[in-house]
């Protein structure tokens, strides 16, 4: 095997031997993932950190991704043979079929997605047999039912768009923006996989006249927006915790994309793409760029001007900002104009131009064996490992670095296989079984590159 495989290939087989590892919790893989595969990953010039895949059309010219999940499904939308615009997921980490990945639509003849959670629910806006505009929220793994996943309003009705959908987390609540009774529009959040309640889903306005959620974490943690009732005020960021709110980014012009499970957000203030943490709002691009997506490890995605270009795809990690067309490989034929979403294994999914059309990628991180031992090693300190069974592990990891440096793969797998027997011995006694399905995983993954 290579030195160098996709993330997307490790956690596929990952996932695959999990059942086989008695030790291992299925429930860690997410966490342990984002911390073997991210944590260590250096950019250097001239490196090249990812693999591009096109993911193709439903048969159009063109195709969008707006959101990617931990297995490496995206949804977007796409182009038909027939020119028409239709909703897509695809299938994990694979390039959009045909076949299978039509989403449909409510009954009429266009669909689009704005995001997908862990189990593939889909969310988006879709078009009626009447030619109005609903948005909906699919069953994993399914089409539109244009019987069962319409969202409805938080009781008002226009002419327009009654109700945007904006994010879903993986319990499958939706949350959006809404027009009441009243005609202003209003911040929701759905039930778990129900359709909208306005007794119990409507958000207030935070404060303003409208107001509008945008993403919302696994705790119930929304970030979003509202428009203060003053003649040409512009709009405020906002966190809801726990009922409190709190105004973030700056005062007016703000937007919210992303938010996380620490409560970090992927923010744009007046034109500026920025990431806001605990009050702290931490500039990425010059003016003309937007923070679209971000991760758990506060990796965020967007796009931002580029030489003479006037937008480009950039990563923001560990701090650098770094244009994404410089990290994969220079004949790809790519030019990668916006990241939109990025995941917790570090996928990316956006928009670039391949020969002469825009059309969705998703972007796998590549790793080396070594990189993978050097961030076992550091694992071992992150969990708080007894100090004996800390120094016998890392002096195993040592070793198996010591052969890799002298090119005997051979001798490593058989250091790690020592590694893995000396976690199994200690699983549930000095390791608890938490911290022995981290490392028996990271062990197993490791092996994998060999």
């Amino acid at each position: 095997m290579d030195h160098a495989a996709s993330v997307s290939e490790l956690a596929e087989f990952l996932l695959k031997m999990i059942p086989e590892v008695g030790v291992m919790a299925v429930m860690n893989h997410r966490s342990l993932l984002a911390i073997l595969f991210l944590g260590g990953l250096t950019i250097a010039s001239g490196q090249r950190l990812y693999t591009v895949h096109d993911l193709g059309t439903l048969g159009g010219t063109q195709s969008n991704a707006a959101g990617i999940n931990e297995s490496g499904q995206v949804a977007g939308a796409s182009t038909t043979a027939s020119s028409l615009t239709h909703a897509f997921r695809t299938a994990p980490n694979s390039a959009i079929n045909l076949l299978t990945d039509d989403l449909g639509t409510l009954g009429g003849l266009y669909s689009g997605a704005s995001g997908i959670n862990a189990s593939g629910q889909v969310i988006g806006l879709s078009t009626d047999g009447t030619g109005a505009y609903l948005s909906y929220r699919t069953a994993p793994g399914a089409p539109i039912n244009p019987a069962s996943d319409a969202l409805g309003t938080l009781g008002g009705i226009t002419h327009g768009i009654s109700t945007i959908v904006n994010g879903i987390d993986d319990a499958g609540r939706a949350v959006g923006e809404s027009v009441t009774i009243s005609g202003f529009p209003h911040a929701f959040r759905t039930a778990p996989n129900s359709p909208i309640n306005p007794a119990t889903d409507d958000l207030g306005t935070f404060g303003g006249q409208s107001s509008s959620a945008v993403s919302i974490n696994k705790n119930g943690d929304i970030v979003g927006t509202y428009l203060p009732a003053v003649s040409g005020a512009y709009p405020y960021a906002v966190l809801l915790k726990g009922g409190a709110v709190t105004v973030i980014g700056g005062l007016g012009l703000g937007g919210v994309a992303s938010l996380n499970d620490m409560d970090q957000v992927a923010i744009n203030v007046n034109e500026q793409a920025a990431v806001w943490s605990n009050g702290t709002v931490t500039p990425l691009a010059p003016l003309v760029s937007a923070a679209l997506g971000i991760n758990n490890s506060g990796q965020a995605v967007g796009y931002a001007p580029a030489g003479t270009a006037p937008q480009h795809a950039f990563l923001y990690t560990n701090g650098v900002r770094v244009d994404l067309n410089t990290l994969i490989p220079a004949n790809s034929g790519w030019t990668l104009l916006s990241a939109n979403a990025i995941n917790d294994l570090g996928q990316i999914a956006g928009n670039g131009q391949i020969n002469g059309q825009v059309h969705a990628f998703r972007l796998d991180p590549v790793i080396s064996p070594m990189d993978s031992i050097n961030q076992m090693i550091a694992l071992i300190g992150s969990l708080a490992t007894p100090s004996d069974i800390a120094t016998k592990l890392s002096s195993l990891l040592d070793a198996a670095r010591n052969a890799l440096q002298r090119g005997n793969s051979h001798a490593a797998r058989n250091q790690l296989n020592a590694f893995e027997r000396v976690v199994n011995a200690h699983a549930g006694k000095q390791l608890t079984m938490d911290q022995a399905s981290q490392l028996m995983a990271a062990a197993e993954a490791t092996i994998h590159l060999l």
